[in-house]
């Protein structure tokens, strides 16, 4: 029988408290971020492309969202085939990564601004910006060239632009990034946003659960798709 990433994923994370969904989602940003531009579906006039935009919303403390997105991120660093951006960063330093292309450990540049945003919490991730929901908006789209000019002259030139994000956030933090600019200039629209009620099972993770699966399975399958 073929092997579900997916399912994997789920029975690999089952000690964890986070919502189910929030794994299943975490799975499928992972997946994305993987493919790069690599994987699309043509219909008529465009092609549609697989990159994300998630964000997992809970009230704060009633369910965890760090760890579905933090073992995503080190999974798409271990396929090591993608650009990630993590922690405290602006939109303008995303454009500067993306425009730079990836290199690998072993040397080879990999072409394309295809890029995996990772927060634990969105609204401490994209410092104060006035471009920030803008872009984010703009380059949700496939871009084949896409360029970003500022005041100073500096210009950055992006090339099939293929982004996906994965973050988390609450109820008290959700406005800071999701507010009316993001709600009538396409940007919430464009995310999806999965919400955890509770916790589905209390584990303080102290002792091993004695039925831990191995993650190099995962490791394995996502490689064989970059």
């Amino acid at each position: 029988m073929a092997f579900n990433f997916i399912d994997y994923y789920l029975d690999y994370t089952q000690s964890a408290e986070s919502p189910t969904e929030f794994f299943r989602w975490s799975a499928l940003a992972t997946l994305a971020a993987v493919c790069r531009d690599n994987v699309y579906h043509e219909h008529l006039l465009k092609r549609t492309y697989p990159n994300l935009y998630i964000v997992l919303f809970a009230k704060s403390g009633a369910a965890r969202k760090s760890v579905p997105c933090d073992i995503a991120y080190k999974l798409v660093r271990e396929v090591n085939n993608t650009t990630c951006i993590a922690g405290r960063t602006s939109i303008q330093y995303a454009i500067k990564r993306l425009s730079e292309g990836f290199t690998t450990e072993q040397g080879t540049i990999l072409a394309g601004a295809s890029g995996f945003l990772y927060s634990e919490e969105l609204s401490s991730f994209i410092v104060k910006d006035d471009h920030t929901i803008d872009l984010l908006t703009t380059l949700f789209d496939y871009h084949e060239k896409w360029e970003s000019s500022t005041i100073s002259g500096d210009t950055r030139k992006l090339e099939n632009v293929c982004l996906t994000l994965l973050a988390g956030t609450n109820d008290a933090l959700f406005a800071k990034i999701y507010n009316k600019d993001a709600a009538y200039g396409g940007l919430l629209g464009r995310t999806l946003i999965i919400k955890g009620e509770r916790a589905r099972r209390k584990n303080s993770l102290m002792y091993a659960s004695g039925a831990e699966l191995p993650k190099a399975p995962l490791v394995a399958h996502l490689k064989k798709l970059a």
